[in-house]
């Protein structure tokens, strides 16, 4: 188990380029150590590529609102991506499917997952301890 229980979970796509570029993001502006990851594979099995869940009011976001979720509670972001939250939330889904439906045309020749993540990768078991 983790030193301290995560605030978020954010399920995403391993094989996914954009995935593990936002999921890198995320780890870097990530100063309060509240984010893990998991394999959304594990435990979701809709074809959304990234989803968060927030274990602090037991809420599930999916498409744009679970990056503008996500990011909003990064530390310093808040101002830049409550811009997001201007443009109607079915505009924002649409562009997100858009992207997700494409997402695999940027599947790289490797792994991308990055090692100093591999400490803010929880395990099966691990997710199954926090979600309800």
């Amino acid at each position: 188990m983790k030193e301290q229980s995560p605030k978020y979970i954010v399920f995403f796509d391993t094989d996914c380029l954009i995935c593990n570029r936002f999921i890198q993001f995320v780890s870097k502006h990530d100063h309060q150590n509240q984010v893990c990851f998991a394999n959304f594979r594990d435990i979701i099995t809709s074809s959304d590529s990234i989803q968060v869940y927030d274990t602090s009011t037991d809420k599930w976001y999916d498409q744009s609102d679970a990056v503008i979720h996500l990011i909003y509670n990064l530390q310093g972001w808040q101002r830049i991506i409550i811009l997001g939250k201007i443009i109607p939330k079915f505009l924002r889904d649409a562009m997100y499917r858009l992207v997700a439906k494409n997402r695999l045309k940027f599947k790289p020749q490797k792994s991308y997952c990055d090692i100093s993540l591999r400490e803010k990768v929880l395990s099966k078991d691990e997710v199954a301890h926090f979600i309800h």
